[in-house]
């Protein structure tokens, strides 16, 4: 029987928040040394983050290291259904969005869609064909409308690798997927 997006959103979750957070960090660890071992990670210049929450692959460690070495953007929240992307260059200048979500301000010399080498999407389940279900909301389906081309990594723990997950014409797919114990090339 095939499980619609919200059950399948449901059963990912729960896998994801049943680890513990000693498991979560140890595995956050690996799955960034995997994404730094990656020629994709390596060559690009500007890469689009995603500022880790709750349960979620933690990407702070990763913000802190390569912030002096890379531009590094992450999404800010504009209206219901987009989101921008200022440059990040300090954890003292993000404030909390209305989901509590820290993110950057924005600049007065703001560019709305800066050039990307690569995108790090979150996500609550995949499947190897490279399949992503988020939270419900589509805001990095609408983003990754615009960005055909540039290479979409993911970072889960390998709980959220599923056999299949829904799919709905308008979802973008993504390239990578990076685990504690493997990088998945869909």
């Amino acid at each position: 029987m095939l499980m619609d997006k919200p059950e399948v959103r449901r059963i990912a979750l729960e896998k994801r928040n049943a680890l513990s957070e000693a498991d979560r960090q140890a595995k956050s660890i690996k799955i960034a040394e995997q994404l730094e071992s990656q020629e994709v990670f390596q060559n690009a210049k500007s890469v689009l983050f995603y500022y880790s929450v709750q349960s979620e692959v933690s990407t702070l460690d990763l913000l802190s290291q390569f912030v002096k070495k890379k531009s590094l953007f992450l999404p800010r929240l504009y209206d219901e259904k987009t989101f921008m992307t200022p440059r990040f260059s300090s954890f003292d200048e993000l404030e909390p969005n209305r989901y509590g979500v820290p993110e950057p301000p924005i600049p007065s010399e703001f560019n709305e869609s800066p050039k990307l080498d690569l995108i790090i999407v979150p996500g609550v389940a995949f499947d190897r064909e490279g399949n992503r279900l988020g939270m419900g909301k589509g805001y990095y389906d609408r983003f990754l409308e615009n960005y055909d081309g540039v290479p979409k990594m993911a970072l889960a723990y390998s709980e959220q690798v599923l056999d299949s997950v829904p799919k709905e014409p308008y979802d973008i797919g993504i390239d990578f997927i990076v685990t504690e114990n493997e990088v998945i090339r869909c």
